[in-house]
């Protein structure tokens, strides 16, 4: 019997270590979504800078408004304010006008930014606008006229209204607000509207002679020069207008602050 024979060890194999799956790449694994989702939080952030320079940009529209409407302010804070506000173009045209509404803000602010409305007023329906400025009642005078000024700067650019529309105003008893009715009614073509501009002018015993003198220039002149002639018009009412003069009767222009007259003037 053999003798048995020791069992040869089994040859060592080798240990081999699988290399581990690549990492893929955010991209990778979500794809166009993954792009989309970053194009979305860019315009969130650019969405949410715009917001805030914004709010920051009208830092100085906010304050104004705050102070024009804080009764503890003194008058000449608040009168101030609104001046500024009349010649901020970032404050529009309805937000001046919901403003201009308020009776129990200082009348001289009110009138001011009236003086400021541009055609941007009327932007929506004219029509509607004008009626409302021949209709409405418990208006000062002042405010009527104030408010039919954007009409007749809108005619002189070319924005024409059917002369009809302005025949209430151009019946109303008060000779300036009939004058500035029929400047934007004889803008418009109405023949019969730029002969009573003219016989204004020719009355020269009338106290509104150097405003029909203006709006005259301005019919004549559907340029810069009318322009001008418009604003001459509107500055003349200040103090040749008994219900605007009475409005600015303590009141003056210096440099770009609107005081009262009996403030000391600064050196």
């Amino acid at each position: 019997m053999s003798q048995d024979r020791p069992i040869p060890p089994y040859p060592s194999l080798p240990i081999v270590t699988p290399d581990p799956p690549a990492r893929r790449s955010e991209g990778e694994k979500y794809g166009a979504l993954f792009y989309l989702g970053i194009a979305g939080l860019v315009v969130l952030v650019g969405l949410i800078g715009w917001f805030a320079y914004g709010v920051w940009s009208l830092n100085r529209v906010w304050k104004d408004i705050y102070i024009l409407h804080d009764e503890h302010r003194t008058e000449a804070e608040r009168v101030q304010a609104a001046f500024e506000l009349s010649r901020d173009p970032r404050l529009g045209a309805e937000q001046k006008w919901e403003i201009v509404l308020r009776k129990p803000l200082p009348e001289i602010a009110r009138y001011v930014l009236a003086e400021s409305l541009t055609p941007e007023i009327y932007a929506r329906d004219r029509t509607a606008y004008v009626a409302m400025v021949a209709k409405s009642k418990d208006w000062p005078a002042w405010l009527r006229v104030l408010a039919l000024r954007p009409v007749a700067f809108g005619t002189h650019q070319g924005d024409l209204i059917a002369p009809e529309r302005l025949a209430p105003l151009r019946e109303n008893p008060d000779p300036v607000i009939a004058l500035w009715a029929n400047f934007c009614a004889a803008r418009s073509g109405d023949r019969g509207a730029a002969e009573a501009v003219k016989m204004a002018v020719v009355d020269q015993d009338s106290p509104h002679v150097e405003m029909a003198r203006q709006l005259l220039r301005a019919l004549e002149n559907p340029d810069a020069a009318g322009t001008r002639a418009l604003n001459d018009a509107t500055s003349w009412l200040r103090a040749g207008y008994p219900p605007a003069a009475r409005v600015w009767a303590n009141w003056e222009i210096r440099g770009d602050r609107l005081v009262a007259k009996s403030a000391p003037k600064l050196q």
